[in-house]
């Protein structure tokens, strides 16, 4: 009996020996499956969060398929005291606007690409009033150039010819002319600019012998709302130039280009024109000071106002009177009174 119970405690505890050991076994496995890759545990699953590799780098270009500009406030014309319509030329060769051309991702390979897919609507050229549709196949033939193929036979005789268009080149497209409008709306008391067309220019040829530029006259026009939609998807966002997340209508909004006025019109005016093409031409620099020298008189003091007997920063001035208030014409007469014996010392 005793011998017995002696071989039943042996065998109890070489069991739980046993059990502790498959335990600790099955708990390294899963450690191991856990840090281990899949191809060396044959495909097993279970790898750590953060050893799954989730992008390539740290930046990652903006995904700007589904954006769509932002609406700007709506103005009530009546709401309108100051009225200016204003055409301006930006010119691809100026290197402020050396991000309009970029290869691969210009602004005309966006037009012309809007323009296939349907997005935009060229206008007729002769009248910037957005009146007389174009077709897609319109618009892209206006900047391409035929040119006559022959045809030959399996012998390699000529027996025919026919005309074909030349693949389009945006390269060819160094200027664009925008069409704007500035007000001022005194509801919200800002003067705004607002671009309403952009045509890009195509050069006019003397002759097909002499492929010599006597100037520019636009391609088409594009209703600047609508091409806001594809432009809006076109990221140029560069760090070395400290743009960040910029796409290409930002850049018109905010205005990040260099341009020149060629004309101007006002309501109920005549046309003017800044290069010269009407007797009553008139400098693009004498437009520009126009219109800034109305920005300067927005906030002028009105009538009746001494700009003198204004409270500025540097005024000690106290609202709550009280003791130690200061008198504002006092202190500007000391001011002068002090001026006056500094000059006569």
């Amino acid at each position: 009996m005793k011998t017995f119970l002696i071989a039943t405690i042996v065998l109890c505890c070489f069991s739980g020996l046993s059990a502790q050991e498959r335990t600790d076994t099955t708990r390294i496995g899963e450690e191991m499956s856990q840090t281990t890759p899949d191809s060396a545990l044959g495909g097993q699953t279970g790898l750590l969060q953060d050893t799954v590799p989730q992008s390539d780098g740290y930046y990652q270009v903006n995904d700007l398929h589904d954006a769509v500009p932002f609406a700007y406030p709506k103005v009530n014309q009546k709401n309108i005291r100051f009225y200016k319509r204003v055409w301006r030329d930006i010119d691809l060769k100026d290197e402020q606007n050396a991000i309009f051309a970029i290869p691969g991702a210009s602004l005309m390979e966006g037009i012309m690409k809007g323009i296939k897919e349907g997005k935009l609507t060229p206008y007729n050229p002769e009248d910037d009033g957005f009146k007389t549709r174009l077709s897609a196949r319109e618009g892209e033939a206006r900047f391409t150039d035929s040119v006559l193929v022959p045809i030959f036979d399996n012998e390699g005789n000529q027996i025919d010819a026919k005309m074909t268009l030349n693949e389009f080149n945006p390269e060819k497209v160094t200027k664009f002319r925008i069409k704007e409008d500035i007000f001022f709306d005194k509801q919200r008391g800002k003067l705004e600019t607002r671009i309403i067309g952009v045509a890009p220019l195509m050069t006019i040829n003397s002759s097909a012998e002499l492929a010599d530029a006597v100037g520019e006259t636009p391609a088409f026009w594009l209703y600047f709302p609508q091409l806001r939609y594809t432009l809006v998807q076109m990221d140029v966002s560069d760090p070395d130039r400290e743009l960040y997340d910029m796409t290409m209508d930002d850049l018109f909004v905010q205005r990040k280009f260099s341009s020149r006025i060629v004309r101007q019109s006002s309501p109920n005016q005549q046309m003017q024109y800044a290069t010269g093409e009407q007797s009553d031409d008139i400098s693009p620099d004498e437009i520009e000071d126009k219109i800034k020298l109305y920005k300067a008189r927005l906030w002028r003091n009105p009538k009746g106002v001494n700009a003198d007997e204004l409270v500025t920063k540097d005024d000690d001035y106290i609202r709550a009177g009280g003791k130690g208030e200061t008198s504002v014409k006092k202190r500007k007469a000391e001011s002068k009174k002090e001026e006056g014996t500094e000059q006569e010392q």
